[in-house]
């Protein structure tokens, strides 16, 4: 066989990779004027995916009247999984600025901002998932890792008792690759891991927060997730409590 008839194997270290973002709370049906330029220049919401991903309430939130958001826990089984959503970017990511670029908007869209040079915060921050199988080229892996390595607090948020963080020190978010068996294929997902509190609530405490005080603002966390197909496996329970509580 002549040298020209053989076919080479893609060099992914040179062809734009396509990426795209793991959304498993509000960034995917807020209405604020941030979230919604940002669904509607950086994403291609009509080609949405969801996904089974290891998540759970987890974090009482100050600013939606102490009342729970969605965590990533990488000790759950896998029987006890959620559903996710993956949005396919508008744009292909050709080396770590690109990388970096949709980071940073993904950063901003969770704090309601403009963009700014930022990927993580003491709360959370943004985080790389990849196929285990085809992972990335190794010289974007590592400029990646370079450029969260110095970010302090970055990946710091183990959950209770010996869970550990959804996030490595590399910025990698440790879960299984939730596009196998999808009919979606990108090569890698951009995440925001936000950090647990020291206990998991169970589900009547999880109802309990939108029931009393400024949390009763926020059940649209709830009924929204639930409606854009973000659950947890705790949701049934959850709504149950919420109807007694609500009489």
């Amino acid at each position: 066989m002549s040298d020209s008839a053989v076919t080479a194997a893609p060099d992914r270290r040179r062809e734009p990779l396509k990426v795209g973002m793991l959304i498993i709370g509000s960034l995917i049906w807020d209405s604020c004027d941030a979230r919604r330029k940002w669904r509607a220049k950086r994403l291609n919401v009509t080609s949405r995916t969801p996904v089974s991903v290891p998540i759970r309430y987890g974090r009482k939130s100050e600013s939606r009247g102490d009342s729970y958001t969605m965590v990533f826990s990488p000790n759950l089984e896998q029987d006890l999984y959620g559903r996710a959503i993956v949005v396919p970017c508008r744009r292909e990511v050709s080396g770590i600025d690109d990388l970096i670029e949709e980071a940073e908007w993904l950063w901003a869209a969770e704090r309601n901002s403009s963009r700014c040079d930022c990927v993580s915060g003491g709360w959370g921050c943004v985080s790389v998932v990849e196929d285990d199988a085809n992972r990335l080229p190794e010289e974007l892996r590592d400029d990646w890792k370079n450029h969260v390595s110095d970010r302090k607090g970055y990946g710091e948020m183990h959950g209770p008792g010996e869970e550990s963080s959804p996030v490595d020190h590399d910025g990698f978010l440790t879960i299984p690759w939730p596009l196998r068996g999808t009919e979606l294929h990108l090569d890698a997902l951009l995440a925001t891991a936000t950090k647990p509190n020291t206990k998991y609530p169970e589900p009547l405490e999880v109802a309990k927060a939108w029931s009393v005080g400024k949390g009763k603002r926020y059940i649209e966390y709830f009924l929204n997730n639930c409606a854009h197909g973000i659950t947890t496996c705790q949701d049934g329970d959850i709504e149950d409590h919420l109807k007694s509580l609500w009489e």
